[in-house]
């Protein structure tokens, strides 16, 4: 399996095990043991796919002008700041 195609499936498992996740809060029962099991297997998903979109990212950024990417760079602190504002 080529390295685009694995970290695809990684992101599909991780997909899937947050709706999975989202199913169990949902049930009359809250079981927790089994929760704490599809997230812990949706974490190392993303653990698996994070340094290739990291990397992607980076090689998408090394294509940009200089305005380019002080704009957005500017975009990445404006969500930031918008995240933070929404946490408690």
């Amino acid at each position: 399996m080529d390295a685009t195609r694995e970290h695809v499936q990684h992101y599909v498992v991780a997909r899937r095990v947050r709706t999975t996740a989202a199913e169990l809060i949902k049930a009359p029962h809250l079981d927790l043991a089994a929760l704490k099991v599809v997230l812990d297997e949706a974490r190392r998903a993303d653990f698996e796919v994070r340094p290739a979109v990291e990397e992607e990212a980076l090689n998408f950024a090394a294509t940009l002008s200089l305005e380019d990417r002080q704009h957005l760079a500017e975009a990445i602190a404006e969500r930031n700041d918008r995240i933070r504002r929404r946490s408690p």
